[in-house]
């Protein structure tokens, strides 16, 4: 620019300043862009001036381009290095949901928002009383509150189950209790399969256990959050005189069938002492509260989890006389049926594994 000129420059797009939107700005020698209004004078005036109007001042001195020794001011104008979002925004972070729906950055909205709770776009599913998806395409009815299902349902976790499986030996000795409780086959070192087992409640009533030895335990009354949390039943408890405590055997049971005959081995193992709140497994329906039970009184809130690490006494299948080849772990909860649930068909989860004498593999 000469000196005291100025220049109108087409933008390319809406350019959003306080509130409007300009698509040319003027630029004047002095380093001033301006967006609407009067342009400001040549001269090393006070700015701002509240009658110019909509102004940047990236510059402001009196600039003299014809003067030896002065600066120069060039204007450059290159395309967008930025796309526009689907709010209209240049460089804007807006983008489209499942539904076609502009969410995110400007808008202020959130994703799939059109999404009914089967996941259709402007459907027409709904949650009841009970908290089921309903109606649209799920093809159920509502039901109504007093209509609702209520209880336990125990499942156990394949992805916990999957995740720490590994070939170890136990020194067994002749006075052990191992043997009387069906850990080991026998006496002696043994080679045993350990695993870890997950067991969750998924059901909306607690699974309650209460006192080891007390087989009328009664109704809980201490996790009260408005979900009916009070589910109850009779305790299959049994004192080991070996070890001097209760055992509540029908929580877990462990066995390894040979894929190469389709026959489940007669090694398996059934398990439970201590059975408690220990994680959430589902915050909804936990409410993000499991720290209810513990082995003084014993049970799995809703929505929450129990888990056996692999480290554990009897947390293993004794494999010392089996040979290498394909075997399917399997992990029940609630193998008779002790405890009444809603649902008993998934309570069992399982593994393939791949023994080669020390080496465990996980098969996918």
């Amino acid at each position: 620019l000469g000196d005291d000129t100025e220049l109108a420059v087409d933008i390319g797009f809406d350019f959003p300043f306080m509130g409007e939107a300009f698509p040319e700005v003027r630029v004047n020698a002095n380093g001033v862009v301006t967006l609407s209004g009067a342009m400001p004078g040549y001269d090393d005036s006070p700015i701002p001036v509240a009658s110019l109007g909509n102004n940047l001042f990236v510059l402001w001195d009196d600039f003299n381009p014809s003067a030896a020794g002065t600066a120069e001011v060039f204007i450059q104008t290159i395309e967008a290095g930025c796309e526009m979002d689907c709010a209209g925004f240049i460089g804007g972070t807006a983008e489209l949901d499942s539904c076609g729906e502009c969410y995110g950055g400007e808008t202020m909205m959130a994703a799939d928002r059109n999404l009914d709770c089967a996941g259709v776009c402007d459907g027409e599913a709904f949650r009841d009383e009970c908290g089921d998806c309903v109606g649209g395409t799920t093809g159920l009815d509502p039901v109504s509150f007093e209509d609702c299902v209520t209880g336990v349902d125990l499942i156990v976790d394949e992805d916990a189950l999957a995740g720490d499986v590994y070939v170890d030996y136990v020194d067994v000795g002749e006075d052990s209790c191992l043997v009387d409780e069906g850990c080991v086959q026998d006496i002696g070192l043994r080679r045993v399969l350990r695993f870890a087992t997950m067991v969750a409640n998924i059901g909306v009533e607690d699974l309650i256990l209460g006192t080891p030895g007390e087989d009328d335990h009664g109704d809980h009354t201490g996790h009260d959050d408005g979900t009916g949390h009070d589910g109850h039943g009779d305790s299959p408890w049994h004192w080991d005189d070996c070890h001097g405590h209760y055992h509540y055997d029908a929580y877990a049971q462990y066995d390894l069938r040979d894929l190469s005959t389709g026959e489940i081995l007669p090694i398996g193992a059934k398990t439970g002492f201590c059975v408690m709140d220990l994680g959430i497994y589902d915050e909804e329906i936990s409410g993000g509260d499991c720290t209810w039970y513990n082995c003084s009184e014993q049970g799995i809130s809703a929505g929450c989890f129990d888990i056996y690490g692999s480290s554990l006494q009897c947390q293993w299948i004794d494999i010392t006389d089996i040979g290498d080849g394909l075997y399917e772990l399997i992990v029940t909860t609630n193998p008779e049926g002790e405890v009444d649930e809603t649902d008993l068909t998934n309570n069992s989860a399982s593994v393939v594994v791949s023994l080669v004498g020390d080496e465990v593999t996980v098969v996918e």
